[in-house]
């Protein structure tokens, strides 16, 4: 079990400018929940199935709800889904984030 969380959130409702479907806003609310059970979601599918949006969709309504001092850390297996995860925050005009990737991953990006 992990520590209990200060006091209950309850469901927050998902900030960010598009429509998801059913799977990605179920996806984004566990993201956002406290109950231990979620303490811990991998996102995993196919190509073209929405990864990417949920993650933005999670991280912008963290950063939304989020407490001065609250941070959240966004891992991928390669450069490339980093460099995705950057462009579509960017694209949904999300600009509060640091990347760290491999020094020469920078060239023409």
């Amino acid at each position: 079990m992990w520590p209990a969380s200060r006091g209950q959130r309850g469901v927050l409702p998902v900030r960010f400018s598009r429509d998801l479907n059913d799977s990605q806003h179920a996806a984004v609310q566990r993201i956002l929940s406290d109950k231990s059970d979620d303490r811990i979601v991998v996102i995993q599918g196919p190509p073209g199935t929405g990864k990417t949006t949920v993650i933005a969709a999670s991280v912008m309504s963290h950063h939304f709800y989020a407490t001065s001092g609250q941070n959240i850390w966004v891992s991928a297996q390669s450069n490339v889904a980093v460099k995705n995860i950057a462009e579509k925050f960017i694209k949904e005009g999300f600009h509060e984030f640091k990347v760290l990737v491999s020094k020469d991953f920078h060239y023409d990006w």
